[in-house]
């Protein structure tokens, strides 16, 4: 009976820190990118993450963007293997570059949030003061 009543102990501590850690997985994800948009000229000279939106508003994301004899191609990696995509620059309505700070500082700022929200809730549930 007591050892039932240590792991109950046990298993109530670490659900919220459960729940946390994986929040803050979940939201390591999180991109924001540029408001301006850049050529694609441009963002084949730059080092970084992009988001072109085509006509069609079709959302592709790229780790760089490579130009190779005239043509642009978007690079991808999935499950280990890059491809290149080949960009037709006329259906193209805009490229994005990834912000990094904005980035950073948006997923900090909703795991802070979550973090602080978690035990208040959970405090406010359990009856308060």
């Amino acid at each position: 009976m007591k050892i039932l009543k240590i792991m109950n102990t046990i298993k109530k501590q670490l659900m919220p820190i459960t729940l946390i850690f994986s929040i803050l997985i979940f939201f390591q994800s999180c991109t924001a990118y540029k408001s301006m948009p850049i050529s694609l000229e441009k963002a084949s000279s730059i080092e970084g993450k992009f988001k072109v939106v085509t006509k069609s508003n079709v959302w592709l994301k790229f780790k760089r963007i490579d130009q190779e004899n005239g043509s642009y191609y978007g690079v991808k990696k999935e499950k280990g293997v890059i491809f290149k995509i080949p960009l037709n620059e006329e259906m193209i309505k805009e490229v994005k570059l990834k912000d990094k700070t904005m980035s950073v500082i948006l997923t900090s700022l909703l795991v802070l949030t979550i973090a602080f929200l978690v035990p208040a809730v959970a405090f406010a549930a359990c009856g308060g003061v």
